[in-house]
């Protein structure tokens, strides 16, 4: 007898699990409940990296979609960056939305089925969550369901033309003439994922001398997917002993990037961040420019907005939040990150984010300025300072969360009541001296979490050691 599928719980991005817990019928399920939204008749994409069910879930999720009568382009084995620009850039409204099948930084026993809307942003809970309600009306074994008719069409896209849709999109927003004079040394480690080929082509079509490690894509990485100074050393290394002018480490698809310095140097999100913002925001000084990032970004780029007249714009943490903001704000939004994800977004251009493009992005600032990555990093130091950041976390059971989060809410308001407030995705308080204190629960784990940043490195903690108590208290009391 047949059971129900097992219910998948929506995330920030999609739907994630196992490789034994994320199965080809949660896969045709979801395309099927999205296409449903989605509409008889349309276009969509999907997508796939390198991990070892992916292929196989992003099968079903064509079927998912045809069985709705959808019309599918499969792309097959493609970088986030690829994916997201056929889907977003092809034609105007040419596709309505898609599915990408991506394990991304995690480990590599771990995979997620995402939805994509028209722009390439991730899907918002509005859709998610109808997704994950729907799956229960599915039973085992769905997918090959002789009763699903696949009346929609499928054509197989040749990874040879989705890269040539994207490099030709990403040159023709790289027009810096300063960037090809200067042909760069550049070192990349791909994590054995599927940035190898788009990254060394794209650079070296702007003139740049590119060296790739781990570049051929594999079941099991040579180096783990996420990317931290501690996860790429042998990147690191190489950068000290070595000519290069920049390097840079990606996630499994792509959309995270980690910079390192000439020195070995490598630096937080928020410094990249701000030389990102610095130079954005420069030339459209005075027409309310905006930077989206979620609540838990930094000050300095808040600093970097004032300089220039605009603001920040904060969200929820999770990509479908930072797309919304990103489409609520319009034509103002410059630039946009998340902080501690490594990802940086340029809406002018994309409203997706792509590593490689990231990186692009970085060497053109230095060829018009003149300037390495250190001289750039030392430049905003000196000019706004440095933050120092301290964060911790504690454990609690789901089902105490929401009465501990509430007590620790109100005492935290009388406790900082001269700050400004916050109140997206937890409470954050900003203070005069532009230090700040966020309090929140975990949105996937049973545990919450603070974090604070200021000036010195004593009053960052003090901040966090305040705000650990209040959630302390909130448990004692709860």
């Amino acid at each position: 007898m047949s059971k129900s599928l097992t219910v998948l719980r929506a995330g920030t991005s999609g739907f994630r699990g196992t490789k034994d817990e994320v199965t080809p019928d949660h896969a045709f399920a979801a395309a099927v409940l999205y296409g449903e939204m989605l509409g008889a008749g349309k276009r969509v994409t999907v997508g796939h990296d390198n991990r070892e069910t992916a292929a196989k879930l992003a099968s079903a999720a064509c079927d998912g979609f045809r069985s709705e009568g959808l019309h599918v382009d499969h792309l097959g084995m493609v970088s986030t960056g690829v994916f997201s620009t056929r889907t977003a850039c092809l034609r105007p409204n040419h596709y309505a939305g898609g599915i990408l099948i991506t394990g991304s930084h995690m480990p590599p026993d771990r995979i997620g089925i995402i939805p994509i809307d028209d722009t390439a942003a991730y899907c918002t809970h509005n859709v998610t969550n109808r997704i994950e309600v729907g799956f229960s009306a599915f039973q085992s074994g769905v997918w090959g369901n002789a009763r699903y008719e696949l009346s929609g069409s499928l054509y197989r896209v040749d990874n040879a033309t989705s890269l040539g849709v994207y490099l030709a999109t990403l040159w023709d927003t790289l027009r810096d003439p300063e960037l090809r004079e200067e042909r760069f040394k550049v070192l990349l480690d791909a994590g054995n994922g599927t940035t190898g080929d788009p990254a060394r082509i794209l650079l070296e079509g702007l003139g740049c001398d590119v060296v790739v490690l781990n570049e051929e894509p594999q079941f099991i990485p040579d180096r783990p997917s996420e990317v931290t100074p501690e996860n790429c050393d042998v990147a690191v290394d190489r950068m000290r002993e070595g000519d290069y002018d920049l390097g840079a480490c990606f996630d499994g698809d792509g959309d995270r990037v980690l910079f390192i310095a000439p020195d070995g140097s490598t630096y937080e999100d928020d410094i990249i961040a701000a030389i990102f913002a610095y130079y954005e925001l420069e030339p459209v000084r005075g027409t309310d420019p905006v930077v989206v990032t979620p609540v838990t970004a930094g000050s300095l780029v808040s600093e970097v907005c004032k300089r220039f007249g605009g603001r920040v714009e904060y969200c929820r943490v999770g990509q479908p939040d930072t797309g919304r903001a990103i489409k609520a704000c319009g034509a103002h939004v410059v630039f946009a990150y998340e902080a501690a994800a490594r990802k940086f977004c340029f809406p002018a251009q994309f409203t997706f984010y792509d590593g490689v493009y990231a990186v692009a992005r970085m060497l053109a600032i230095m060829a018009r300025t003149g300037k390495s990555l250190q001289q750039l990093a030392a430049d905003v130091a000196a000019d706004f300072g440095t933050f120092f950041p301290a964060e911790g976390s504690i454990m609690l059971e789901d089902a105490r969360k929401a009465d501990v989060v509430a007590k620790a809410y109100a005492a935290a308001g009388n406790a900082f009541r001269e700050a400004e407030v916050i109140d997206i995705d937890g409470l954050r308080f900003n203070f005069t001296d532009s230090s700040w204190v966020l309090l929140r629960p975990s949105g996937t784990e049973p545990k919450v979490r603070y974090y604070a940043k200021a000036r010195t490195s004593a009053r960052a903690l003090a901040l966090a050691k305040q705000a650990r108590k209040l959630f302390e208290n909130a448990m004692r009391s709860a």
